[in-house]
Order: structure tokens, then sequence, then C-alpha cells
């Protein structure tokens, strides 16, 4: 009824009463979340309504309707000035963000191997989501992690300025791994199609994150380290060093 009201009589309302809602929706006291969904469709799709509402209406939508679980990680480095968010579902639908303060949200699809991702999830429902959350901030002015563990109508969040358990260092450590994959993967893409002085310098850090166990799927990158090994347009230096670096990942696998 208040966001009928507010709909018809006073727009500006409108963000504060879907504020409102999440926190509700959030701490799990709404009986029947599903009768919120026609005027949330009313919301999104009024063209006359400040975008901040329509699209919190869209977000509020697809938590009440969806049936799957979704488990985020967002990661604010205020030093450095970046912005991390690492969103995965058990569906395969998993994106990420990488980006600096002053950019505008952009996320990108995130691949993430089977067995990574069936021990997230199988990590997450084990955190004490009952500590109190650290001030990590919100959204761009974060400082730390917040790990979100959302199963629709089942809402749990934890913030900390570094992982205090087992259980979430290890979920930390398999998003990271998932990141640095991702990161390595466009940058050997890019030195080996389109930049070569650069490679030296991205397989000699290619090694420093294999030996430090911080790739999701080592042995994703076997092609591409083999066509620099085989390569005769490449100096020999490198080709040496991805040839080594192919082999040991072959050994470990």
């Amino acid at each position: 009824q208040r966001l009928e009201y507010r709909l018809l009589f006073d727009r500006l309302g409108v963000l504060d009463v879907l504020r409102d809602l999440e926190q509700d929706l959030n701490q799990g006291v709404l009986v029947d979340p599903e009768q919120f969904v026609p005027v949330l469709e009313k919301i999104r799709d009024n063209r006359e309504l400040i975008r901040l509402a329509q699209t919190r209406a869209q977000e509020l939508l697809f938590r009440i309707q969806r049936r799957g679980v979704r488990l985020q990680l967002e990661y604010g480095d205020q030093l450095r000035g970046w912005y991390y968010k690492v969103t995965l579902s058990p569906e395969g639908l998993s994106s990420y963000e990488r980006r600096t303060y002053g950019q505008p949200p952009q996320s990108q699809s995130l691949p993430v191997p089977p067995g990574k991702q069936a021990r997230i999830f199988e990590l997450a429902p084990l955190v004490d989501y009952s500590e109190v959350p650290a001030a990590v901030g919100t959204g761009p002015g974060l400082v730390g992690y917040r790990l979100t563990y959302d199963e629709g109508r089942h809402f749990r969040q934890v913030g900390f300025p570094q992982p205090p358990t087992a259980v979430l260092a290890e979920i930390v450590h398999l998003i990271r791994q998932l990141l640095q994959q991702e990161d390595f993967h466009s940058r050997l893409q890019a030195a080996v199609e389109k930049d070569p002085l650069m490679l030296q310098v991205t397989l000699q850090e290619f090694e420093t994150a294999l030996q430090a166990d911080g790739l999701a799927d080592p042995k994703a990158f076997l092609a591409l380290l083999e066509s620099v090994a085989k390569g005769e347009a490449y100096p020999q230096p490198e080709r040496e060093q991805a040839e080594r670096l192919r082999q040991k990942i072959q050994a470990a696998n």
C-alpha cells in the first residue's frame, strides 16, 4: 500500500519505501514477498521515476522471483582507488567488475571451473554470518571485503577488513584465483597478439602467480603457452620460458 501510494502521490518517496522493503526482505520478515511483484514491475517500467528507483525495483524483482542462489564478494581498496566485485551463481551465470572508484559499473562474464564453483558454494553456508559486520562501507566507499550469500528470501552478509576465519580465507583465495586467471588470460593474449614487448614481463608475473597457487585453472593456459614456445616470431628466452611453464603445468596435472 505504501508503494502504491507513493507511486501515485509522492514519486520522490518511492526510493525510501524500496529501501525499507529491501531491509525487510534481507531480515526475512516478509510472509509473501511475491505479492510485491506487480507494483515493483510498475516502478521498474515507469520512466517518470528517477533511474535509481527503477534499478532498485529491478534488483528486488530479481531477488524475489529467482529460485537459485547467489554469492557475491566485494573488495574495496581506497589506497589504490580500486573496487572489485565478483558475483557467482550455481547455474553458471557468473560475472565480475574491476574498476576505479570513478568509473561506472560494467560487469563482464567470468568463467568459473566447476570444481572451484562447487567448493565455493560448499563453503558459503559454513560462514558465521551472525558476526556483526565490520564498518567496511558500501559500494565505491567500501574498505575491505563484504561477502553476500543470497538465497532469494534468505539474505546473509558479513563484512571484514581481512578474512578472520579459515572458511572466509579460503573463499577469498578461491575468488582471487578466478580474478587472476581472467587477468592473465587477457594480458597474455594481448601480449601474444598485439604487444610482444610485454611478453617477457607477463610470463614472469604469470610464473610468480603459478608458484603462489594464484590461478584457478592453470591448464587452461597450455595452448597459449605452446603457441609461444613454438612461435618463431618470439625471442628465444620467452619461447624457452613458455615451454618450461607448459611442462610444469602438465606435470602438475
